[in-house]
C-alpha cells in the first residue's frame, strides 16, 4: 500500500451501484441492510411492489485497490447533489449501475439503468500519496434523522439516509507519525510531497512554517478525526472593541464622574416645586 494511512478501517477505493445484489463483483460490499433496522431492505430504487418487472438499486463500495478506476486512487469524498444540479467541481457522478456493464470489442456500453431516481451520487477521487484523508465507511439508515457519532451526512436516498465516515490518510505534524503497529515501511518521500519546500537554512524556522501551512490547509474532518495540536479559529486574534461600543463606554466613563444626586426626597422636591401660577393667569 502507497502512502501512510493512520485509520482503523483502511479507506474505500471505489463505489458503485447493481441491480442485483447477487452480481456484485468480487471485493465489493453490498450494503443490504440499513445500519439502524437490519429487518429494512436498504433499497435504494424503492419500486412499487405490484410491479412486475420490479427495480432495485443497492449501493456497493470496495477497500481493494484493484477495484479503483486508476492505480493508488481512494474516494476522498462523497456527495448528493439533485438529478438537475451541476455536479460539483472534482467531482464525478456514479451514473449507471455496474451490472447493466456490456463489453463489445473492449469497450463498455451501458443499458441505460439509473442508479437513483431524482438524486446523483458524486464521488471525489484522489491518489492515496496526497489524501490527507479519505472515505472509509459508508452506512445508511431508516429510522434515525442524525449521522452517528463520528459520521457525517451527505443527504437523503429514497427515505434513507446516506452517511460516510473519514480517516486521516497522515497525520498533521510530520514529527508525531503514527507508525506503531504499521504492517508497512513508512515512505517519508511521499510525505514531504504534502508540505512547502523551504530553504533549509534554519530548521527550526522551516518546521514553523510547514506546522502553519499543514494547519491551514487541513480541513475541519481532519481536525475532529484526529485531535494532534488542534488550533481554534479565534486563537491569535487580538481582542478589540467596536468603535460604537468604545464611544458608548466613554460616555459611561464620562457620567461616572458627575456628582451624585442628593437622597434627600424633601431637597429634590423643593428643587422641583413650582406653582405654575403665572401660566394658570393666562388661561
Amino acid at each position: 500500500m502507497n502512502g501512510l494511512y493512520l485509520g482503523t478501517d483502511p479507506p474505500i477505493t471505489e463505489v458503485i451501484f447493481v441491480a442485483d445484489k447477487t452480481k456484485a463483483p468480487p471485493h465489493y460490499y453490498v450494503i443490504s441492510k440499513a445500519e439502524d433496522d437490519t429487518a429494512c431492505e436498504a433499497d435504494l430504487w424503492k419500486d412499487s411492489f405490484f410491479n412486475f418487472n420490479r427495480n432495485y438499486r443497492y449501493l456497493c463500495y470496495s477497500r481493494s485497490e484493484n477495484a479503483s478506476q486508476a492505480s493508488g486512487m481512494i474516494i476522498a469524498d462523497v456527495c448528493l447533489v439533485n438529478e438537475k444540479d451541476k455536479i460539483p467541481t472534482n467531482y464525478a457522478a456514479v451514473e449507471w449501475t455496474y451490472d447493466s456493464q456490456r463489453n463489445v470489442c473492449g469497450m463498455i456500453l451501458f443499458e441505460g439503468e439509473k442508479c437513483l431516481r431524482r438524486k446523483r451520487l458524486c464521488v471525489r477521487r484522489v491518489h492515496r500519496s496526497v489524501a490527507i484523508d479519505a472515505v472509509c465507511n459508508i452506512v445508511l439508515l431508516s429510522k434515525s434523522k442524525a449521522p452517528p457519532v463520528g459520521y457525517f451526512c451527505a443527504g437523503d436516498i429514497e427515505g434513507f439516509l446516506l452517511c460516510y465516515k473519514f480517516c486521516a490518510m497522515y497525520s498533521r505534524d510530520r514529527n508525531s507519525l503514527v507508525t506503531s503497529g504499521l504492517p508497512y515501511p513508512i515512505n517519508s518521500s511521499l510525505i514531504s510531497n504534502l508540505y512547502p519546500r523551504v530553504p533549509q537554512q534554519n530548521s527550526q524556522k522551516t518546521m514553523s512554517s510547514e506546522e502553519n501551512h499543514t494547519s491551514a490547509k487541513t480541513s475541519l474532518r481532519t481536525a475532529i478525526l484526529s485531535p494532534l495540536q488542534s488550533q481554534s479559529g479565534v486563537e491569535g486574534v487580538p481582542f478589540e472593541l467596536h468603535a460604537k461600543l468604545k464611544a458608548r463606554l466613554d460616555l459611561t466613563s464620562a457620567l461616572k464622574d458627575l456628582p451624585p444626586l442628593p437622597d434627600s426626597s424633601n431637597y429634590l422636591e423643593a428643587m422641583c416645586d413650582y406653582s405654575f401660577s403665572f401660566e394658570k393667569a393666562m388661561i
